[in-house]
């Protein structure tokens, strides 16, 4: 992320994205603060609980919406 521009870096604060690559490689090279380890854990299982709900969403849609015909 620091080899990107900051108007970037602001977006992909907000996208899963630091999430899943970003934060993971800081916390295992370790210099991350507990509070920043505490903050990043949070945005991973906020970003869980969204995907979660968006997919429970569009099955729910699909399936309602869903038709065949045969056996």
């Amino acid at each position: 992320m620091p080899l990107m521009p900051a108007w970037v870096q602001q977006i992909a604060a907000f996208l899963p994205f630091q999430s899943t690559f970003y934060f993971p490689i800081n916390a295992l090279v370790g210099t991350m603060s507990p509070a920043d380890l505490l903050a990043g854990l949070g945005m991973q299982v906020l970003w869980i609980v969204l995907g979660t709900v968006a997919v429970v969403l569009v099955w729910r849609v699909g399936v309602r919406q869903f038709s065949s015909v045969g056996n």
